[in-house]
């Protein structure tokens, strides 16, 4: 007689739990269908027409792990990580075209760290750090041509100290903030780049 060896793997398990639902527009289209297992829930959403709009997952009812959200032509709108219901980690979000709308860090559901802010036509708009939340350091603007227009920094997101102006690639004004408002002289640079006295403030 031949015996059979038996393995037992206790580390590992036997089988994994999965059950499904499916919800529908009035119409019978799909509009969500859901997927629980034993690691989490997973919903896919749709548009009426037929299009993913989302792909969410919880954990214990709450939003965690990456979500995902797209445009009604199928393109990404936005990738996103959670943990517990509150945003962290790295995040990006986009134009129906494609084009980077902005992306960067979270951090407790907050802005921080490095972050970039695009226009539609892929252009960058401005980069520039983030502190709990708020603007924070030095950031730079562009034009949607992608020539730049200001240079500065923020303090605990209000404008503070140097601020530079451009238009067609060089400099036409020059003057300093503090707590957001601007303060003491400005300057106006003529087309020769000479600086000369243009408004004082408070």
């Amino acid at each position: 007689m031949k015996s059979i060896t038996v393995l037992y793997l206790g580390l590992l398990p036997l089988f994994s739990y999965s059950q499904s639902d499916t919800l529908f527009y009035q119409d019978g289209q799909v509009k969500v269908i859901i997927e629980q297992k034993d690691f989490g829930v997973f919903k896919t959403h749709f548009y009426p027409s037929g299009n993913i709009s989302a792909k969410l997952s919880y954990q214990d009812g709450l939003l965690s792990g990456l979500q995902e959200y797209f445009h009604p032509n199928g393109q990404l709108s936005a990738s996103e990580n959670w943990t517990a219901d509150l945003q962290e980690d790295s995040s990006s979000y986009f134009y129906p075209n494609g084009a980077l709308e902005k992306k960067g860090l979270f951090s407790e559901g907050l802005y921080q760290g490095q972050w970039v802010f695009g226009y539609e036509n892929g252009q960058i708009k401005r980069n520039g750090e983030y502190q709990d939340g708020l603007p924070h350091g030095k950031w730079i603007f562009y034009f949607e041509s992608g020539e730049l227009w200001q240079t500065g920094e923020f303090s605990e997101g209000k404008e503070s100290g140097l601020w530079t102006f451009y238009e067609n690639g060089n400099k036409i004004y020059e003057g300093s903030f503090e707590n957001g408002d601007r303060i003491g002289q400005w300057f106006k640079f003529n087309r020769k780049g000479n600086r000369k006295p243009w408004k004082r403030f408070k």
